[in-house]
């Protein structure tokens, strides 16, 4: 921080700092990298997607945490642009939860969108300033919420998919009909990552979300832009438990289309047989964890809170948080509100069709299908065509000088133009003569002016290994020297 703080020229650390908000941001799973999470937690194991959710995204944060804390601390620009991030990713991965139809893929779009709850904290830990104690509390408090919460729901997700071997929604449609423990083992967290009083989710989002009213407070007139970021971070709540009461209706109360005989002999299970004791044992331990930190948190978060502050470059609240008060419950409340009216209107409705779950996004829609396999096709082609030209180009600068490099870029034109006619007209042209053999040949054809050498020794392996031997050389004495 002390050296950043140093540098006259700030486009250097912005250069720099947006580079590695880039990776740090794809580790995370931020928009616009985030394509690889819903597909990757599909495919990953339970225990392998409970690691990725908890531990793998929160590397990326942390990056971004050190970035924030740092080289821009108490950058107000810096700031302004993890918000944007932040509302987006909140948002999308939120939208993304609520029309999706598979109970893995779910979960990692509720993945995405909690890491923009994070990044909407962070970027308010840069915009308070000396004020920032509610944004990085909240942050940190989001941190390990989250991580707790996704230490329970996808080895639970893995249970139901060891005995229903399908994690689509339809399929696995009343597997939790007549499972108290289960329907215990993953309401809990569902309802605590939807921000519900009395769990610890509903801290750290309280936290964060009073980070931006102080902020609005604090900025006046000049904070027309963080109502709406208010409103969208109060939207996306509701949106949270839209998507856990799917989740829940759907594997607790509702029936699965099948007749239970068909079931019973396709899921081979009976009763409670569906997991191991030490399992459910496991998870159980959290929700005891998650109990704790919820109903006294100010015994308990704050102390976690108070013992991560100095990292983030906190400082001490002024007075301790109310948790419980009226003003705190009514964003909760709110947000139960949307997620209500989104689920009734919206999932009941539209997105149940003929007795089934349905997802509406076209395939057309997919970031990773429409633009970014598209551009990497691009990427590699260009990448080749370099590639092609300073292998063709490189020796012959090198040996023949520019003068010759013209000759070639004709004879190359000269193909590209014949190429184009010969499309277009079926002929080709040509200003030079043919010249045809003797009269007795039965076979006519056109030579070349000069026979060209079939192996040179420009075009050897050899060859290219001297020039590649030269560039390593080249490229160390200009380290060296510089």
């Amino acid at each position: 921080a002390a050296a950043a703080a140093g540098v006259k020229d700030r486009r250097v650390l912005w250069i720099g700092g947006l580079l590695v908000l880039v990776g740090f941001g794809a580790k995370a799973g931020a928009f616009p990298l985030h394509i690889w999470l819903p597909t990757a937690h599909p495919a990953a194991p339970a225990p392998a997607s409970a690691v990725l959710s908890g531990v793998i995204t929160k590397t990326g944060i942390y990056g971004v945490l050190v970035l924030s804390t740092t080289i821009f601390l108490h950058d107000a620009q810096w700031g302004r642009l993890l918000a944007a991030l932040g509302a987006v990713t909140m948002v999308l991965g939120a939208v993304l939860a609520v029309l999706s139809v598979d109970l893995k893929r779910t979960l990692a779009c509720s993945s995405i969108s909690q890491i923009g709850f994070i990044l909407v904290g962070t970027a308010m830990l840069c915009l308070l300033g000396e004020h920032n104690a509610l944004a990085v509390d909240g942050t940190i408090l989001h941190i390990l919420n989250h991580s707790l919460i996704k230490m329970v729901l996808f080895p639970a997700a893995g249970i139901i998919h060891l005995t229903t071997h399908s994690f689509d929604l339809n399929d696995i449609r009343g597997f939790g009909r007549g499972k108290p423990l289960l329907a215990l083992v993953m309401g809990l967290p569902m309802l605590s990552l939807a921000g519900v009083p009395g769990l610890n989710g509903y801290v750290s989002k309280t936290l964060l979300h009073e980070s931006i009213v102080e902020y609005v407070h604090l900025a006046g007139n000049g904070a027309a832009l963080f109502r709406g970021l208010e409103v969208l971070f109060l939207f996306s709540g509701g949106l949270t438990l839209a998507y856990m009461l799917k989740l829940f209706v759907c594997l607790f109360l509702e029936r699965n289309s099948l007749p239970e005989a068909i079931l019973a002999q396709k899921w081979k299970q009976e009763g409670e047989h569906y997991a191991a004791p030490a399992s459910v044992g496991v998870l159980l331990s959290y929700l005891l964890v998650m109990l704790r930190l919820g109903t006294d948190p100010s015994a308990v978060m704050d102390s976690i809170a108070a013992f991560a502050r100095g990292f983030l470059g906190g400082t001490a609240p002024d007075h301790a948080v109310d948790y419980f008060a009226t003003v705190n419950l009514e964003g909760a409340a709110i947000s139960a509100a949307i997620g209500a009216g989104v689920y009734f209107l919206v999932v009941r409705t539209l997105l149940i069709q003929r007795g089934r779950y349905v997802d509406p996004i076209p395939p057309w829609l997919d970031l990773e299908r429409s633009l970014y396999r598209p551009v990497l096709r691009f990427l590699a082609q260009a990448a080749i065509v370099l590639a092609t030209l300073a292998d063709r180009l490189g020796p012959r600068l090198l040996f023949h000088g520019i003068p010759n490099l013209f000759q070639h870029l004709q004879l190359w034109w000269n193909r590209i133009r014949d190429r184009i006619l010969l499309s277009l007209t079926g002929e080709v042209y040509s200003p030079r003569p043919t010249v045809e053999q003797a009269a007795d040949d039965f076979h006519f054809a056109r030579y070349e002016d000069e026979p060209r050498r079939l192996v040179g020794f420009t075009h050897s392996l050899a060859f290219g290994l001297l020039l590649t031997g030269l560039g390593l050389v080249s490229g160390l004495l200009f380290i060296l020297l510089h």
